[in-house]
């Protein structure tokens, strides 16, 4: 069975288009498949862009003119961009060339939230420092269920620990709401205060990574 299709973005004035070394989701019209790929050269609104079998798994080959949709995370949240296929290389190194006319954005920057468990270690200013899981993440905070009941009070200011599958991100967090958990534990919800640039694009690309290939293998 086909998914169905998520409503487009509208389209905004400013075209947006991913930079040169952005890996990207592509999705070809009329194909219920995403891929992932890579900018390859980006001159104003035209891409190179790799042809997504060289990341595992076979592609339509697109014809010219053809729709496709090129979808990103940024600062502002995940971009998707519409555009058109001008041509398709193959070789050792197959490409397509795709010309951008639209762009919109998807998802606002933090709304994405990433149903997963992470290894993460609060520290209270009271408590101290505990070992927790993640319930889900986002570039904005966290949803951490610590294994045991505490008193905390919204606003309370935390340091953050989050252990990726390839590093750690370090910054700190103010909590936002709580709530028991059943039959115990407790589920704190925080958010980052001026998370540095690098562990920003670090989870942000953690975050995509793992929607892409959710999204790729149908599930999300």
């Amino acid at each position: 069975m086909l998914r169905r299709r998520r409503a487009r973005p509208r389209p905004e004035g400013k075209l947006h288009v991913p930079a040169e070394g952005t890996v990207v989701a592509l999705e070809v019209e009329h194909v219920d498949r995403v891929w992932r790929s890579r900018v390859e050269m980006q001159q104003g609104a035209r891409l190179v862009v790799a042809a997504p079998g060289a990341f595992g798994g076979d592609a339509v080959a697109p014809k010219k003119g053809q729709q496709v949709t090129v979808g990103w995370p940024s600062k502002l949240g995940y971009l998707e961009a519409e555009a058109r296929v001008v041509s398709t290389e193959d070789g050792d190194e197959p490409s397509w060339t795709v010309e951008v006319h639209t762009s919109a954005l998807s998802q606002r920057r933090s709304a994405y939230r990433l149903e997963t468990k992470l290894e993460v270690t609060v520290t209270f200013e009271e408590l101290g420092s505990l070992a927790a899981s993640t319930r889900n993440v986002s570039e904005g905070g966290l949803a951490i269920e610590l294994p045991d009941r505490y008193e905390v009070a919204n606003g309370e200011r935390v340091g953050v620990h989050l252990r990726l599958p390839d590093g750690i991100i370090a910054g700190q967090a103010h909590i936002v709401r709580s709530a028991p958990m059943v039959p115990d534990g407790l589920e704190v919800v925080v958010a980052f205060q001026n998370l540095n640039e690098i562990d920003a694009e670090h989870l942000r690309q953690y975050v995509f990574d793992e929607q892409l290939t959710r999204r790729s293998a149908g599930v999300a």
